[in-house]
């Protein structure tokens, strides 16, 4: 029988491969070149899940090496450009991996959490090798806790901390402390490195939850941002690895409150992550450390975002009004722009049901080529999830 038990320290828990039904299949996988903005294309499109067993949603990973996830605990690896999906490992009944990622040594890290009625602390498990057939838990995430995306962690060489720490933002409703973690042994154990007081404390610097981690691709500082109302959201900077941060913005909504950045050379930019009144698109600028806001009347919450050879995307949710005062529309939209200016776009991306929220499920890092994979789920026409190709720049190699 196997258990899904553990605590912090490695090797507590092994859980090796379990299989039922085909190890590869082949999802529907079509063609799609369609112009979603200047420098913002659609280039492939999975949406039925063609002689796959189930419906596979992206969750993490790199080209040529991308990892999904399916609601019966199954985590699949597509090493073809989602020709072909491979089954690597089957958790026990009534989990899901929700959260993948391979660390420089090869092994891969994932969060596995429950699924159905079934309740309990998600974990982060380490492959025992590269083929992610065994895993061990390496840390247990207090009771609630969760990551948010697939910004919620990263692997970095930051200034002031150890070559390829691996960071832990927590995300949940009410954790105290909330924490970040790191690892510097590529995910065998981890520690906390900083910590907040929760949103339940009434401190004056009490926060809710981690929305993201960062490495500022120009400075090597590693970045965080933080949520959610006043006076806890925050965007800031550490030059200590972790142990310290200087925050641009705190505790002004709703320019504080962000889930996704993105680094230009002279500049940091986000969209807001708010749902129930008019947002925008700011800049921090690295020369004066003035903030200015770059579009207004931005009307949903912005999470994801991808950047590469000078252009940035930055992917909205289409929320509810009875959860989250929701005042956008019915389509995800997108923020791109460059050096030379940007946009909010309408993608042709909706929802089937009004009652959920459609967010991207998870997104791979771009290749060289600028593209990437992006899952959505309740797509009109899929079968669960629709895994899409998007490329950034100009038309060319995808």
């Amino acid at each position: 029988m196997l258990l899904l038990g553990g605590t912090a320290a490695a090797g507590v828990t092994t859980l090796s491969a379990k299989r039922s039904g085909p190890e590869a299949c082949a999802p529907q996988l079509a063609r799609a070149h369609r112009q979603i903005a200047v420098g913002f294309r659609l280039v492939r499109i999975s949406a039925r899940r063609g002689r796959c067993p189930n419906s596979i949603a992206v969750i993490g990973g790199t080209a040529g090496d991308v990892w999904g996830f399916d609601w019966e605990g199954g985590l699949w690896e597509s090493r073809d450009d989602l020709r072909t999906w491979r089954l690597a490992w089957r958790g026990p009944k009534d989990t899901y991996v929700e959260r993948a990622v391979r660390t420089r040594s090869g092994h891969v890290l994932i969060e596995v959490g429950y699924s159905g009625n079934k309740t309990g602390p998600h974990r982060i498990m380490r492959s025992t090798d590269r083929s992610a057939r065994r895993f061990t838990t390496t840390l247990t995430l207090p009771l609630g806790s969760i990551l948010h995306f697939a910004s919620s962690w990263g692997q970095f060489s930051a200034v002031g901390g150890r070559p390829n720490s691996i960071y832990v933002g927590e995300y949940g409703d009410h954790p105290n402390p909330v924490h970040l973690w790191v690892s510097t042994n590529d995910g065998r154990s981890f520690k906390t490195v900083f910590s907040l007081p929760g949103e339940n404390t009434g401190s004056p610097d009490r926060v809710r939850h981690f929305h993201g981690v960062f490495l500022d691709p120009f400075t090597r500082r590693l970045w965080v941002a933080i949520g959610d109302t006043t006076p806890e959201p925050r965007i800031g900077y550490s030059k200590d690895g972790g142990k310290t941060f200087t925050w641009i913005t705190k505790g002004v909504y709703p320019q504080s409150r962000a889930v996704g950045l993105m680094f230009a050379k002279d500049a940091v930019y986000w969209g807001t992550d708010v749902p129930e009144l008019p947002g925008g698109l700011y800049r921090w600028s690295r020369t004066t450390g003035a903030i200015t806001k770059v579009l207004s009347t931005v009307r949903e919450p912005y999470f994801d975002a991808r950047q590469s050879r000078g252009w940035y995307a930055q992917f909205s949710e289409i929320s509810t009004k009875q959860n989250d005062g929701y005042i956008g529309d019915e389509h995800v939209h997108v923020l791109v722009g460059n050096s030379a200016g940007w946009r909010r776009v309408t993608t042709p991306w909706t929802r089937t049901n009004k009652l959920g929220k459609i967010a991207p499920a998870g997104a791979t890092s771009p290749n060289a080529a600028g593209c990437f994979w992006m899952s959505l789920p309740g797509q009109p026409g899929s079968d669960g999830f629709t895994n899409l190709k998007l490329c950034l720049g100009p038309t060319g190699r995808t």
